[in-house]
């Protein structure tokens, strides 16, 4: 099901894009960036395969496709502005096995994520760079995940995977963000920094030895056609 809802909006961007290319009024381009998503260890939390174990995130990376609509004709300031992206969130952890000798190693888990945002952008045309601020909601769907693992000898028997359930798939929060559109000829390119705060956390100390933060950075730079 969360596939469905996934493609339908990038079904229906990929329909009225080469139609509503000619209108001025319709801009399009694409973006690529970093993105910062702090995983947390949590102490008591099920489910955990080791012994002791120490959490550090990575920055991940994103990157997609958005769409600009002015909303009033004659007034190039406002736009409703959507899009979709493909995000992967990675973090690592450090671990160690009880036991003669004590047994040390390293995981890394990736979660592959569907980004979907909706709001508005506002653009102050007549300002040195162009620069805007926009605020609006955010989807994402952690749509695959995997992992690796290295042991410094062999482990004992057990179940060591570190993907564990998850409390829900799906993310819903409100963003914030600003930059600069530079105009260059028939192009515009942006730099954008947003904020984003979602609503719940993916994982729960019932279910998991981890948890996601709701606080969420991303950096992009990208191209827009004018």
């Amino acid at each position: 099901m969360n596939k469905k809802i996934i493609l339908l909006p990038l079904l229906i961007l990929m329909i009225i894009g080469p139609a509503a290319a000619a209108d001025r009024q319709f801009k399009y381009g694409i973006k690529l960036g970093v993105v910062k998503n702090s995983f947390e260890y949590v102490p008591d939390g099920a489910y955990n395969p080791f012994d002791t174990t120490d959490i550090d995130p990575y920055w991940g990376v994103i990157g997609g496709v958005f769409y600009d609509i002015q909303i009033f004709k004659g007034n190039p300031i406002v736009y409703f502005t959507f899009g979709g992206s493909y995000k992967l969130l990675v973090f690592k952890g450090d671990f160690a096995i009880d036991g003669d000798p004590l047994i040390v190693g390293d995981f890394k888990n990736y979660f592959h994520t569907i980004d979907v945002p909706v709001g508005f952008k506002f653009i102050h045309p007549s300002m040195n760079g162009h620069p805007f601020f926009g605020i609006g909601m955010q989807a994402d769907f952690i749509v695959a995940e995997s992992q690796t693992i290295d042991f410094s000898s062999a482990p004992p028997e057990g179940n060591y995977d570190t993907i564990t359930d998850f409390a829900k798939r799906h993310n819903l929060g409100m963003f914030l963000s600003t930059g600069f559109e530079i105009p260059g000829g028939s192009y515009a390119y942006i730099f954008e920094v947003k904020y984003i705060r979602w609503s719940h956390n993916n994982f729960t100390a019932e279910t998991s030895f981890f948890e996601r933060s709701r606080n969420e950075f991303q950096i992009t730079f990208g191209v827009k056609i004018k």
